[in-house]
Formats: C-alpha cells, sequence, structure tokens
C-alpha cells in the first residue's frame, strides 16, 4: 500500500498525541491510527453513509463527526490540541 509506506514515518509521531482524520470515510485509516496508541483519536467526515461504516467497526477510543473539515465541532481554540492530523 503505496500511501502506508509515506505515511509510517509521520505516523511513528501520533503515540500520545491528539489525532484527526479529516474525511475519515469508511475509516480504514482510524482502524490503524488506533494501534499507534493516540491520547485521543477523532474522525470526521461529511458522509453520513461512511461514518456508519466506520461505527460498525467499533474502533476503540474513536469519537466520529459528520461534518465538513472547515467547520469541525472543535471550535478554532479546541482544534489546536490535534497536532497530528490526517487528511484521508
Amino acid at each position: 500500500m503505496l500511501e502506508k509506506r509515506h505515511l509510517e514515518g509521520p505516523l511513528a509521531e501520533a503515540p500520545g498525541r491528539y489525532v484527526l482524520d479529516a474525511g475519515c470515510g469508511s475509516g480504514r485509516w482510524l482502524t490503524y491510527l488506533s494501534t499507534r496508541k493516540p491520547h485521543n483519536l477523532s474522525g470526521i467526515d461529511t458522509s453520513a453513509a461512511m461514518l456508519q461504516i466506520a461505527a460498525r467497526k467499533n474502533i476503540a477510543g474513536v469519537e466520529l463527526f459528520q461534518c465538513p473539515c472547515d467547520e469541525t465541532p472543535f471550535g478554532e481554540q479546541s482544534i489546536r490540541p490535534h497536532r497530528f492530523v490526517v487528511r484521508s
């Protein structure tokens, strides 16, 4: 998987961090990111159908939100803790 090879280096920084997967879709990267032991893991996507697929995966500790990337539920100040953002 080409994406994974390019992201493995940066994903090494995920442990202990607040991680946001912007455009998480079905949760493919959320599943992988959850194994990296982040402090907090969130996924946002505009598609309710894709978020339902992600939710069915029962990824431990993941919070899912339906919203566009420029209108997150985190607010301007609270997005700052997300020091690691994956745009998938």
